[in-house]
């Protein structure tokens, strides 16, 4: 079986939500289709269980299908949709923490590693389906701990450097010493 339009990977999904799951939360339940959002249209929007906490606490879910590879436009869409959705939770005043909808983008063929650090920033996550010989939603992408570990070595790095400084804690300048240090303009005026 292969799906040459994105309604037929739409079609497959709808019937096992159980299909779509990240590290954190697990698609329960589809409650809209082509759900229309001020930003554009939703492919499928669910109610997803969070794996991480006892009970079971649910969360929106928004995914965005693909029939080609994922691209950097199809992160910010999906983004865009999630934003939508959280705004509607809080006018809901359903308790809602900003930007716990759970976000996902489903493709085919691989995805490239700029497109994976796009999507570990904007907090989405990858999707591919494969055909061997039937559908096969793959596991997310992304990096195995070792390399996350080296970007948060690297990150932590940068953040002690004290180009930061003027960002943070008690010790650090207003924005005049910080121009004055950096640029000399004290002694310019």
């Amino acid at each position: 079986m292969y799906f040459a339009r994105e309604k037929d990977i739409e079609d497959f999904i709808y019937k096992r939500p159980g299909t779509i799951e990240t590290s954190w939360a697990t698609a329960r339940q589809w409650i809209a289709r082509q759900y229309r959002v001020p930003s554009g249209i939703i492919d499928l929007l669910g109610v997803a269980t969070l794996n991480y906490v006892e009970g079971n606490r649910i969360v929106p879910i928004v995914v965005e299908i693909k029939n080609t590879p994922i691209k950097s436009k199809d992160l910010a869409q999906v983004c865009r949709y999630a934003n939508d959705i959280n705004k509607i939770m809080s006018i809901r005043d359903y308790s809602f923490e900003t930007d716990t909808t759970v976000k996902v983008v489903l493709g085919v063929g691989d995805v490239s590693q700029r497109v994976q650090y796009e999507a570990y920033a904007m907090n989405v996550y990858l999707k591919t389906i494969r055909y061997a010989p039937e559908p096969d939603i793959s596991g997310t992408w992304g990096w195995t701990k070792e390399y996350l570990k080296k970007i948060e070595d690297e990150i932590k790095q940068a953040a002690y450097s004290s180009l930061f400084d003027i960002f943070g804690g008690n010790d650090s300048k207003d924005f005049e010493e910080f121009l004055d240090e950096k640029y000399g303009t004290k002694d310019s005026q």
